[in-house]
């Protein structure tokens, strides 16, 4: 099985937990958590993913990261799960497809606007409610900085790319020049 799908079934279930009680949120927020412990340690995500290790040693570690992390009986359960099935390595898969289930359920959208510059205030909410205007959706925005833009925005929503920079402006005329377009 790809990792993907096993990911999906676990982020779809845990969701479905999550929708029931009314705690999906909170499953979001737990679950990237315990997922940042693991991507900021490759020591870590190596003994856990080590099946010469011990499983009662690999469950002890997680249960300590669980014991700091305080996270909801729901998911204290749902770490333990895939630990004693062998699915930790799966955990930040799991975790971007609870995020994007989740997104879709609440009716968000995450897009990413990338700038030749740090945007004001001012134009980032323009931007944010121009998208949510465009989208019909809540728009979570993360920004970045690409200097090779030269100016302009490009913005980044699901597969969509709505490309305003003066890069791709010039880089269009550049082409359309060498064709005798213009």
């Amino acid at each position: 099985m790809i990792v993907g799908s096993i990911a999906r079934r676990y982020a779809k279930a845990l969701l479905a937990i999550g929708i029931d009680n009314k705690q999906f949120e909170r499953f979001g927020k737990e679950l990237d958590q315990f997922a940042s412990v693991l991507n900021d340690s490759q020591e870590l995500q190596d003994v856990l993913a080590n099946p010469s290790q011990p499983l009662s040693t690999r469950r002890g570690i997680v249960e300590a990261i669980i014991k700091r992390m305080r996270p909801s009986p729901t998911m204290q359960s749902f770490l333990l799960l895939l630990m004693d099935r062998e699915r930790m390595s799966y955990i930040p898969s799991i975790a971007r497809e609870f995020q994007t289930m989740a997104d879709r359920h609440a009716g968000r959208v995450r897009t990413r606007i990338s700038s030749a510059f740090q945007l004001d205030l001012a134009t980032v909410t323009r931007l944010k409610k121009a998208l949510e205007e465009k989208t019909g959706k809540q728009v979570i925005l993360e920004q970045s900085v690409d200097p090779d833009l030269i100016g302009g925005v490009v913005a980044q929503v699901g597969s969509y790319v709505y490309d305003g920079s003066i890069k791709t402006t010039l880089s269009q005329m550049r082409q359309s020049l060498l064709e005798g377009k213009i």
